[in-house]
């Protein structure tokens, strides 16, 4: 839902990750814009889903222990203080769901791929391996969201860039790539449609 109300296109699903893109297979005039008020919509749809098994652990009467495994509570009492226990819980929805976005800006190819048994559309190209070794990347670089330079620059033009902070990565899996742009939610962003379905 949160793609297709920022006008982009699902392409397909690999594992728990999703690829989607804007402009293919239809035009759109504002592409990169839109992906990154995407991502950052889908960062604040994670932590609605992180809020509610927060929640969720809580009313379960499951306790965290010092190195963030669930347990069930002994009778005992094990002597964190409430703010210290809820710290903990909150850590483990954090790491139960953790937001990894990659959007890179440039020229790719939409084509059927396949053989006679079975065919299916896809988007190759060097942006996409791009946005997927960023996506890899934002785990190191303790960050929800990276995008390249090429999408920093006109997402800049727009004046939607005051709160990416620039990134230096090592090279990207033999793509050369060193210059990236990052964004956390911990990062007051302000590009998100409040009026936006998610």
């Amino acid at each position: 839902r949160v793609i297709h109300a920022f006008g982009g296109t699902v392409d397909k699903f690999i594992g728990d990750c999703v690829m989607a893109t804007w402009g293919l297979p239809h035009e759109h005039p504002t592409g990169p814009l839109s992906a990154v008020q995407c991502g950052r919509a889908m960062v604040e749809a994670v932590e609605t889903v992180n809020s509610f098994l927060f929640d969720e652990i809580q009313k379960a009467g499951l306790r965290v222990t010092e190195e963030g495994a669930v347990t069930k509570k002994s009778k005992k009492k094990i002597g964190d203080d409430q703010a210290d226990y809820e710290r903990k819980l909150k850590g483990v929805a954090q790491k139960l769901l953790h937001p990894s976005i990659g959007i890179a800006t440039g020229l790719v190819a939409g084509l059927s791929m396949g053989g006679p048994e079975r065919r299916s559309y896809s988007v190759i190209g060097k942006a996409v391996n791009r946005a997927a070794r960023l996506e890899a990347a934002t785990r190191k670089e303790n960050c929800d969201l990276l995008i390249d330079n090429e999408t920093y620059e006109i997402i800049k033009q727009e004046g939607a860039a005051a709160d990416m902070k620039r990134a230096d990565l090592r090279d990207l899996k033999g793509l050369g790539y060193r210059q990236a742009w990052q964004w956390s939610r911990s990062t007051v962003g302000s590009l998100h449609d409040p009026d936006a379905p998610i």
